[in-house]
């Protein structure tokens, strides 16, 4: 009997040790992005997903941990040493974001040259006889936050996201050897950047 209660013991303290090693990640997970998801749905659930999910599922997991301590202790040292070894962040969580390098920077360029180059000619008239044609207004409003020392660069760059591969064509502002921002005029899939080279 003092054995079976000497087990049962320290299986609620194997219990107690997980409880709080949770908890102590769960504060310093604050930031992460799935985190935050979980906390949001978690915030809209019904009474009944809560007795479910909070309570019947907790109690049965303390049940089964007390009972089996052993084996809890076991996976919590595992699943201890591998989340330490790797514990991820709001930056990994989240879609990478497409910017433009001095590496993709190929030829400086004056607005008038991209101008006129740029308008597009539509015989059939469903595009404006301008530069960029209906991107004219997103043109324009990136001319508005020019300084008068920036420089105008043709850039060309790849960029995968989701496994999709594609080029990006455009113009970027550099100011004092840095890029700016940039203005996207085309996107064009890598592959039929490959077969049209």
């Amino acid at each position: 009997m003092v054995w079976l209660l000497a087990y049962f013991a320290t299986g609620v303290a194997v219990l107690g040790g997980i409880f709080i090693d949770s908890r102590v990640g769960n504060s310093q997970k604050d930031g992460n992005f799935r985190n935050l998801m979980d906390q949001i749905r978690r915030s809209n659930r019904s009474w009944f997903e809560y007795i479910i999910e909070d309570v019947l599922l907790s109690l049965f997991t303390a049940i089964a941990v007390i009972a089996a301590w052993p084996i809890a202790l076991i996976f919590a040292i595992y699943f201890y040493r591998t989340k330490h070894d790797n514990v991820p962040t709001i930056q990994d969580d989240m879609p990478k974001v497409f910017s433009v390098t001095r590496e993709d920077l190929l030829h400086p360029q004056t607005v008038p040259q991209i101008e006129a180059k740029e308008v597009i000619y539509d015989p059939r008239g469903g595009v404006p006889y301008i530069p960029f044609g209906h991107l004219n207004k997103h043109w324009k409003t990136f001319l508005r936050a020019s300084h008068p020392e920036d420089t105008l660069w043709s850039f060309e760059s790849p960029w995968e996201q989701y496994g999709k591969k594609e080029q990006r064509y455009g113009y970027a502002r550099v100011r004092e050897n840095e890029v700016i921002d940039w203005f996207t005029k085309s996107i064009k899939p890598i592959s039929s950047c490959i077969s049209s080279s």
